[in-house]
């Protein structure tokens, strides 16, 4: 019996993938591998399956896929490829396609948009399918589903580097239309922020020209930059190289900045008792362990002063509903599980708000170190 017929369970769904996935029985050293890999228990099948999706192999197959399908000469050789659908067929199509490609439904812009192509170019299910996979929207929602492995760590920096590469504005702040309207969006939250704090009755950060600030994911520097025209420094760490080597870019006549790269869990470049405000937006909600955000924790307080500030975020439940936890839908604490690490790293908090902005999911708070 050969190696690719073996009866083994895991060897059969490896070789299904293959043939799914790259049209093809899997070679033997690709097979032998991933056999170890399963059997091992070091990946899963998700794993793979989204290792063979990123493949060069793979892209080179959708690439000419796609040329054969928008290929009219194509598509005039093998009628058997194309579709004679009513609107009210290629609707019902566009509806079915859309829940299981892009978890939503279709909306107006869609519906017109499509429609019109199905039935112009008399395009098949298989057609649109292949299209709609191909677009900027399902491409976005495979970066944000990746799977997790053993090593959480180095899936949090491969997967924002990912992400950073695709669209690293998109990732960071998921509402954005236009360049303007994103960096306007930190400017705005900046401020809200600020204000909020200053507005409290102990009059904190009233003068804040001559203090240190630091940012925990910083991403390409959203905030960062309108904090910086506030702060004498201004440091932001991220676990994405990726989205430094942008932020950095875009940094400019701005000397106040510094952008480090972390390891994801910890803030070993910087030294004890530096900062006087610590502020993140928008970034546990998106770490996959609970570990990794309480060593967080004991990190910041490491790095800021007595009576300094921490302002940050946190899911008090899930961002996706029956979802998995992953480097997009992180952990969730509980209110028992927060105060604990808040008291065990010698902070009192100060102020605690529902963010209604965001249906009460993220809950806001304000921290002040000892």
């Amino acid at each position: 019996m050969s190696y690719l017929t073996s009866e083994n369970e895991l060897g059969e769904q490896l070789r299904k993938l293959y043939l799914e996935i790259l049209k093809r029985e899997p070679d033997e050293v690709g097979f032998t591998h991933y056999l170890k890999l399963l059997k091992n228990k070091e990946q899963s099948i998700s794993n793979i399956t989204e290792t063979l999706l990123d493949s060069d192999e793979y892209n080179i197959l959708k690439e000419r896929e796609i040329e054969s399908i928008q290929n009219k000469s194509f598509l005039d050789k093998h009628l058997h490829l194309t579709s004679n659908l009513s609107k009210k067929e290629a609707l019902e199509l566009l509806k079915e396609l859309y829940r299981e490609l892009l978890n939503r439904e279709v909306d107006s812009d869609g519906e017109k948009y499509w429609t019109e192509k199905i039935l112009q170019e008399k395009l098949s299910k298989k057609h649109v399918r292949e299209l709609i996979i191909q677009s900027p929207e399902y491409q976005r929602l495979k970066l944000v589903n990746q799977s997790l492995t053993k090593n959480v760590l180095e899936d949090m920096k491969i997967h924002w580097d990912k992400r950073a590469k695709n669209d690293a504005k998109f990732y960071i702040y998921t509402d954005y239309k236009s360049e303007n309207e994103f960096w306007e969006s930190g400017k705005n939250e900046v401020s809200a922020m600020l204000n909020f704090i200053k507005n409290h009755p102990n009059n904190y950060l009233q003068e804040t020209y001559n203090l240190k600030a630091l940012e925990i994911g910083c991403g390409i520097g959203r905030c960062l930059y309108p904090i910086s025209e506030n702060f004498k420094e201004a440091y932001g760490i991220d676990v994405s190289k990726e989205m430094i080597s942008i932020g950095e870019e875009n940094r400019g006549s701005r000397k106040n900045i510094k952008f480090f790269e972390n390891n994801g869990k910890d803030l070993q470049m910087l030294q004890d008792n530096y900062f006087n405000f610590c502020y993140s937006f928008f970034t546990f909600q998106h770490i996959p362990s609970k570990d990794i955000i309480k060593n967080y924790f004991s990190e910041i307080s490491r790095v800021v002063k007595s009576k300094g500030l921490f302002f940050f975020q946190i899911n008090e439940k899930s961002l996706v509903e029956n979802e998995s936890t992953n480097t997009w839908n992180g952990v969730v604490l509980s209110t028992k599980e927060l105060n604990q690490i808040i008291n065990q790293n010698n902070f009192s908090e100060i102020v605690k708000r529902t963010d209604e902005e965001y249906n009460g999911i993220m809950t806001q708070y304000l921290l002040q170190k000892n």
